[in-house]
């Protein structure tokens, strides 16, 4: 399982004009929880999710800056579950939805 938490949008001042914000700073957090099967450790697993998720969103298409380095730790309700969590930023011009590296 994945889930996406917005963990930073704010304004960029140094792009608004009179007329707004033109740009804003936005950051998530993603969290790859997996359990352990037959085929993979939970650790493994979760660390292979987290790589697909870092390819895709470091990529050429969303062109996110990773913050900071991947965080691994087991659920703290269930102990049998791993979480693997990543961060992002990146820069969203708001009048043409094009995505920056920040």
């Amino acid at each position: 399982m994945i889930t996406i938490d917005e963990i930073r949008n704010n304004e960029n001042t140094q792009f608004s004009t009179s007329e707004g914000e033109k740009v804003s700073n936005l950051a998530y957090q993603i969290d790859c929880y997996s359990k352990t099967t037959e085929t993979f450790q939970a650790t493994d697993s979760a660390k292979l999710i987290g790589q697909v998720v870092n390819r895709l969103l470091g990529g050429s298409r969303y062109k996110m800056n990773r913050i900071g380095d991947p965080a691994l730790l087991p659920l703290t309700t269930d102990k049998t579950i791993m979480k693997y969590s990543l961060r992002y930023s990146c820069v969203l011009d708001l009048d043409t939805h094009t995505i920056y590296k920040s």
